[in-house]
């Protein structure tokens, strides 16, 4: 049996011995790069991550002109903040690419666990 201990959180309450609580703000920055080597351009579902944009039917469709190395860059293992995050929108990224200006590009600082967060960011209680 792991040893607990108390996380000194109410709603936490006892966390794994070896675990520490720190804020998220603390593990991960912003990122503001634009252009990628996969001028793919991503978009975030809630119902899938975030995905290829030619895999979804119904989307508005950026024009074929337009320039996407001025998109924000996407790597394989960051999380983009959707513009619907209060219904839970923080999405993860299995691919590399680009995405609209509009979202926030989030990425690990320290050697994380991905599924992890990707799994905590869409629980209810982390909006509230």
């Amino acid at each position: 049996m792991r040893k607990m201990k108390d996380s000194a959180i109410e709603w936490i309450g006892e966390i794994p011995e070896g675990w520490e609580v720190v804020k998220a703000k603390y593990l991960f920055a912003q990122r503001n790069e634009k252009g990628n080597s996969a001028l793919v351009l991503l978009s975030p579902t809630q119902k899938y991550g975030v995905i290829p944009q030619s895999q979804l039917e119904g989307v508005v469709q950026v024009k074929e002109n337009t320039d996407l190395r001025t998109f924000k860059t996407i790597h394989i293992g960051d999380f983009v903040i959707s513009l619907r995050s209060f219904q839970g929108g923080f999405e993860f990224s299995n691919y590399e690419g680009v995405c609209s200006p509009a979202y926030q590009v989030l990425h690990a600082t320290k050697d994380l666990s991905n599924d992890f967060f990707r799994l905590s960011f869409q629980i209810r209680w982390f909006y509230q």
